[in-house]
């Protein structure tokens, strides 16, 4: 089996960084996962250090406002994360009041009675994350789609 994060993280981001210059936008949440979270308090004690060193931020607090969710990455590129502190709460008042449409994923996903830590938009053949029931989640919400992917990938079964 190929490597799933080479695969559809690492190798598209090196193309789009080829096309289109060193930068990524992320709609990703600290709160979303013990890594991620870690990966954020990282860089940004990366960041207010340097900006200690440079005194362009007054307090910890405002260098945090500023550069927070900024992940400098491997190969130079930097990542972006602008709603990087935000809440559930925060994510959904914000597409309320700016009347953005809701992925419907997400209403299927309530519909069959998924959890609120399991209403993710996200790959759901993962090697990191079929452990964590989004193999079941995919068989009861969308059969056809399960059963085709079970076809060319006969262990998903185990994953139940």
């Amino acid at each position: 089996m190929p490597d799933l994060g080479r695969v559809l993280i690492d190798e598209p981001a090196r193309l789009a960084h080829q096309r289109h210059g060193p930068g990524e936008l992320w709609g990703v949440r600290a709160a979303e996962s013990r890594g991620r979270r870690i990966a954020y308090q990282v860089a940004l004690a990366q960041e207010v250090a340097g900006c200690a060193a440079a005194g362009c931020c007054a307090t910890p607090a405002a260098a945090a406002a500023r550069h927070g969710g900024v992940l400098r990455r491997r190969g130079g590129s930097v990542a972006y994360g602008p709603i990087w502190d935000w809440s559930d709460q925060d994510v959904w008042a914000h597409l309320a009041r700016r009347r953005i449409p809701v992925n419907p994923v997400y209403g299927r996903l309530r519909s069959i009675g998924a959890p609120e830590r399991a209403l993710r938009v996200s790959h759901v053949i993962s090697g990191g994350q079929l452990e964590h029931g989004r193999a079941s989640w995919l068989r009861r919400g969308w059969p056809g789609l399960f059963e085709e992917l079970a076809v060319v990938l006969p262990r998903l079964r185990e994953f139940l």
